[in-house]
């Protein structure tokens, strides 16, 4: 069963439309009110939105053959990714074009965020392993000649 990462279920069944995110974002950022923005600052989150699409689309973590991830071009526009991971990215791209100290707090939020989320839609809640299968770097870590692998936990 998959975990529903959706940030607002009373607008849509999946994810919400840019425009509830990008009203999120702005709400965290903390500058005005959110519902008094103009276009001009909706298309810079169209914009900011797509750079979050594209980051997404070349992550390790993400999984390509699953999920094809289109541009927004709209901003009533949804996209299959976690609504947490555009706006954690759309507040802190936001904070990048501000040219804010806020910046600081909100890169690593996004990144440990996004990868969270990847992480978990690509294995789930596992325990992760790790297999040598080149012997490693030191000689004293080289399998012994009856075994084909080390698996370190």
């Amino acid at each position: 069963m998959a975990i529903n990462n959706d940030a607002s279920p009373h607008i849509r069944d999946k994810h919400a439309p840019l425009s509830e995110l990008a009203a999120r974002a702005l709400r965290r950022y903390g500058d005005g009110a959110a519902e008094t923005v103009d276009g001009e600052t909706m298309n810079l989150m169209l914009d900011l939105a797509n750079e979050i699409v594209e980051e997404v689309r070349q992550h390790p973590y993400f999984d390509a053959s699953t999920t094809e991830l289109d541009y927004y071009q709209h901003i009533t526009d949804s996209r299959p990714i976690s609504d947490l991971i555009i706006i954690h990215g759309l507040v802190y791209r936001y904070s990048v074009q501000q040219a804010s100290d806020k910046q600081a707090l909100f890169l690593p939020l996004y990144y440990q965020l996004m990868n969270r989320i990847l992480w978990d839609l690509k294995n789930g809640n596992k325990t992760i392993e790790f297999t040598v299968v080149d012997g490693g770097s030191n000689p004293r870590n080289k399998p012994s000649p009856t075994s084909t692998a080390t698996t370190v936990y």
